[in-house]
C-alpha cells in the first residue's frame, strides 16, 4: 500500500512539474518575437568646395535602435520604435554649422532574414519618445497586437521584451528578455527590464502576446530598470499615427479599405472613444 502511494506522489509531483514548466514556455510565443525588426538609421552630410563644386566631402552618421510591425497593408508595414531612434536634430545642427551642401537622411527596418526595407517616418511624439515608421514592400514579419484599451496593468506583473541591445541582432536570432511592470510615473511607465544601447524602440509584450509598452530609455546607473511610455499614450498614438498614414496613402479610398487594416492592429473599435 506504501508502495503505491508513493507512486502516485511521485507522479504527482511529475505531472506539477510538466505542467509549470509547460505554462512557462507559453508566456511569450515565437508569433510575438518574430514582429521584431532591427531599426538602422544613416544621416549623410556633404559639403562641396565653394571654389570647385565638384570637390566634395561626405560623411555619414550610422545609428541603430528596435521595432515591431503593428500592421501590415498591400504596400508595405506600420512599424513602432523610438522617437529618438527617428530622430535627426544634431545632424541637422551639424549640417547647418558647416554650411554643408545636403544632408540626407536614411531609414531601414530589417526583418529576420536580414532583409532591408526603406522606411519613411509617418509620426513622432516628442513627449512619449514615440515614432512610427513605414516600411515599404515589408510583408513576411508577423504582425504584433496592441493591448486593447481595457487593458491595464498591475504592478508586479511579468513582461517580456525583444530587442537588440548594442546591434546583437542576427538572421533569426535576437535577444529575448523578461521584467515585471513597477508602475506609472506621468507619462512614464517603469519596467525591470535590463537595456542598453539598441533597445530603444524595442516592443514589451505582456503573457498575452500583446504590446504593453516600449523601451525609449534606461537608467543610466542601474540599466536593468527601463521607461516606457505608459500603454494608453502608447496605444493612443500607435492608433492615430495608423489613422494618419492611411488616410495620406489611401486618400478616397480609405472607406473600402481601412476597417480590415483596424482589425489587422487586434483593435475591434477605431472609433476616437476607443483610445
Amino acid at each position: 500500500m506504501e508502495f503505491i502511494t508513493s507512486k502516485i506522489i511521485t507522479l504527482f509531483l511529475i505531472c506539477i512539474s510538466v505542467i509549470s514548466c509547460a505554462t512557462s514556455n507559453l508566456d511569450f510565443q515565437r508569433d510575438a518575437r518574430d514582429t521584431f525588426v532591427k531599426i538602422k538609421q544613416n544621416v549623410a552630410i556633404t559639403v562641396c568646395n565653394p571654389e570647385d563644386p565638384k570637390e566634395c566631402l561626405t560623411k555619414v552618421s550610422k545609428s541603430t535602435g528596435s521595432g515591431a510591425v503593428v500592421l501590415r497593408t498591400d504596400e508595405g508595414s506600420y512599424v513602432l520604435t523610438a522617437g529618438h531612434v527617428c530622430a535627426f536634430e544634431r545632424e541637422m545642427q551639424l549640417a547647418a554649422d558647416i554650411n554643408a551642401n545636403s544632408i540626407h537622411v536614411e531609414m531601414r527596418a530589417i526583418n529576420f532574414k536580414l532583409g532591408e526595407y526603406m522606411a519613411d517616418i509617418i509620426n513622432m511624439d516628442e513627449t512619449i519618445d514615440t515614432c512610427l515608421l513605414f516600411a515599404r514592400n515589408l510583408y513576411t514579419t508577423k504582425v504584433a497586437k496592441v493591448a486593447p484599451y481595457s487593458r491595464s496593468l498591475v504592478e508586479g506583473e511579468r513582461v517580456y521584451n525583444v530587442a537588440a541591445p548594442v546591434g546583437i541582432f542576427y538572421k533569426d536570432v535576437v535577444p529575448l528578455l523578461e521584467g515585471f511592470f513597477m508602475g506609472n510615473r506621468d507619462t512614464r511607465a517603469y519596467y525591470s527590464v535590463p537595456a542598453m544601447g539598441g533597445s530603444s524602440g524595442s516592443p514589451i509584450f505582456n503573457s498575452q502576446n500583446e504590446i504593453v509598452g516600449m523601451i525609449h530609455s534606461v537608467n543610466v546607473y542601474f540599466p536593468v530598470v527601463s521607461v516606457s511610455p505608459p500603454l494608453k499614450e502608447l496605444r493612443a498614438f500607435i492608433v492615430n499615427g495608423i489613422k494618419m498614414g492611411e488616410r495620406e496613402r489611401l486618400g478616397k479610398k480609405e472607406d473600402k479599405n481601412v476597417e480590415s487594416f483596424w482589425k489587422g492592429l487586434g483593435l475591434s473599435d477605431m472609433s476616437d472613444n476607443s483610445l
